[in-house]
């Protein structure tokens, strides 16, 4: 989980190590052992021991000697930033105009954090059971729909470092993890201006995502649809719901404030 950031002075090295083992519990399941999150931190098993020692203290772990398992507390360390971010505010009624008397189709929006897209809100889908993308929940950029979206935003040079540095895991059997085809992938999204995801993160899981820009023309963050019907083809989500996405990012772009807006992680587009 090593960034390759270059220490500045007075880095601390300590709460550096104990945010990477809380990074470490990334969703995939339920919680980990000391040695799953030794293996996924590089880092000791002493080390890892005592942070999680300091973690179940503090009350943002629990565990029975051997599983670890993340606490409701740990929600308090995201509230301020969720409670306090305007874009959350802006981006939600357009989301709901996207999806407006629909079913099975939820609504997300996205931001970039580094190599990774970090699912900011959602507007679950309708029918006889509500589906949305967690807000919080991370993935690879090169492999989400919205991360596409935003990485066909990024000057060539930089959208190529993202992708090189980009830890990839396959999460079904259609996940790509040839990153030359994920590079042909953006660069189709640049020229289309939108991106797509048939069941690379969930086999149950279409995607259509396109860029959000500000005044500025700087992608900022992504909107997406996701459709939760596995009968549904990727190529009539596109028709139907590619030019609402659209509307709602140019009222978007209208609508959103000169100076940067709270949360948001502003990109030039190339």
């Amino acid at each position: 989980m090593n960034r390759g950031i270059d220490e500045p002075k007075g880095w601390v090295r300590a709460f550096e190590r104990g945010l990477q083992v809380l990074e470490a519990f990334d969703g995939g399941q339920s919680g980990l052992t000391l040695s799953e999150a030794a293996k996924r931190t590089g880092l000791s098993r002493a080390t890892v021991r005592r942070l999680l020692s300091t973690l179940t203290g503090m009350g943002y772990v629990k565990t029975d000697g051997h599983w670890y398992e993340l606490q409701p507390r740990i929600l308090t360390l995201s509230h301020a930033f969720l409670s306090s971010v305007a874009m959350t505010d802006l981006l939600m009624p357009f989301m709901e105009q996207v999806i407006e008397d629909t079913v099975h189709i939820s609504s997300s929006a996205s931001v970039l954090d580094d190599t990774n897209v970090i699912f900011v809100c959602g507007v679950p889908a309708k029918g006889f059971v509500r589906t949305s993308m967690t807000v919080g929940l991370t993935f690879p950029a090169p492999l989400a729909a919205t991360g596409r979206a935003m990485l066909s935003q990024l000057p060539i040079a930089e959208m190529d470092d993202v992708l090189e540095r980009t830890t990839l895991r396959a999460l079904t059997p259609r996940t790509v993890m040839d990153k030359t085809q994920l590079r042909e992938i953006i660069l189709e999204a640049r020229e289309k201006g939108y991106a797509t995801n048939d069941g690379g993160l969930d086999l149950t899981i279409k995607s259509v995502a396109v860029p959000v820009f500000n005044r500025e023309k700087r992608c900022v963050a992504s909107i997406s649809i996701s459709c939760h019907n596995m009968d549904r083809d990727l190529d009539d989500l596109v028709a139907e719901f590619l030019p609402r996405l659209k509307s709602a990012t140019e009222q978007l772009s209208m609508s959103y404030p000169k100076a940067p807006l709270r949360g948001s992680r502003s990109a030039p587009v190339a």
